[in-house]
């Protein structure tokens, strides 16, 4: 239903519920015409409709523009990745529009491919897999969960499904298996070695986690993710 994507479910309701107020007011207006009564009480009553359909109505039209701006953003920070400020409109964009319920494959398929642009690869995946479970056969996502499916993008959901959940055990097992066939090159970039640090932070080597952020720093010295790993394995360090 694309009518009402990016609503809520309260939302949605608000908007039925102020359709249905109006239209109720609107039959008792003409039963008010009809008996030639006073119509300026009733009147007051129809801020109460309006307010209900207006609210949701402009959460819909902010939606659907955040949609198309995080497709133009996207192109633009694919152009210049280097611009700080492109990026961080697109992330807020994101941030702002992209939990919010969405039946349209299409939409999502935007969500992953700005995700991706950012570098974030797990939760491009997911917007992708999401997509493929609507519309199973829409081969632009086929094509993207295909190139999503990486070593390195495994590893980096499983640490997203243990962050979730540090209690299973199954999981840190499989990253264990993972972390062994993970191949690091000589001149790996700051991603991988970024992966390779929270890889080994999930399984609670911080010894190596920190080595790996430090060689990431070195590839990309304003590495956000490596100075929060550092941080965060150093705040634990000391409250231990």
């Amino acid at each position: 239903m694309k009518t009402i994507d990016g609503l809520y479910f309260y939302e949605f309701i608000l908007l039925i519920l102020g359709v249905l107020l109006f239209v109720t007011l609107l039959i008792i207006l003409v039963v008010f015409v009809i008996q030639k009564r006073q119509l300026k009480e009733l009147l007051v009553f129809f801020l109460l409709p309006v307010l209900m359909i207006g609210y949701p109505s402009i959460q819909k039209i902010n939606y659907d523009k955040g949609v198309i701006s995080i497709e133009t953003q996207s192109r633009e920070v694919a152009k210049n990745s280097q611009d700080p400020v492109s990026r961080e409109n697109l992330k807020q964009n994101l941030k702002n529009i992209e939990n919010r319920p969405n039946s349209n494959p299409e939409s999502l398929l935007k969500f992953g491919r700005a995700q991706a642009i950012l570098g974030d690869t797990v939760r491009a995946e997911k917007f992708v897999d999401r997509a493929l479970n609507i519309s199973p056969g829409l081969s632009e996502a086929k094509k993207l969960q295909s190139q999503f499916n990486t070593p390195q993008v495994q590893i980096e959901k499983i640490i997203s499904e243990i962050k979730e959940n540090p209690g299973n055990i199954s999981k840190k097992t499989e990253l264990k298996d993972k972390l062994t066939k993970f191949i690091i090159a000589p001149d790996a970039n700051a991603s991988v070695l970024m992966t390779a640090a929270k890889t080994h932070a999930a399984l609670g080597d911080t010894s190596k986690a920190v080595s790996f952020a430090n060689a990431a720093l070195k590839k990309d010295v304003s590495n956000k993710d490596a100075v929060e790993l550092k941080k965060s394995i150093l705040k634990n360090v000391n409250l231990k």
